[in-house]
């Protein structure tokens, strides 16, 4: 075991012992604090994901009415080609 020095001599018994609770309560303090913070980091990490989740439905919502609107519209338009011509589209007519 690596000898504890002070100033150049070897420490007291006393001084080791001051030591070793001074090093037990330092980790008693660190500890906890470095819990929090990990917990901290996973709220913010849930709260952003929740943020992301309800944004990306938003705009998933907005895209699938752009997308009915516009098949509605092309098929609108398809009817009216249709009536007009006598043709399904891709078919040809002999004349």
């Amino acid at each position: 075991m690596k000898q504890l020095y002070i100033n150049g001599k070897q420490a007291s018994l006393w001084q080791k012992v001051l030591f070793a609770l001074a090093t037990i309560g330092f980790l008693i303090l660190i500890i906890p604090l470095g819990l929090g913070i990990l917990a901290v980091g996973a709220i913010l990490t849930v709260v952003f994901y929740l943020y992301l989740y309800f944004k990306i439905r938003k705009i998933n919502k907005m895209l699938g009415a752009q997308e009915a609107q516009m098949y509605q519209q092309q098929n609108s338009a398809q009817n009216a080609n249709q009536k007009r011509e006598g043709t399904i589209d891709g078919e040809y007519k002999e004349l």
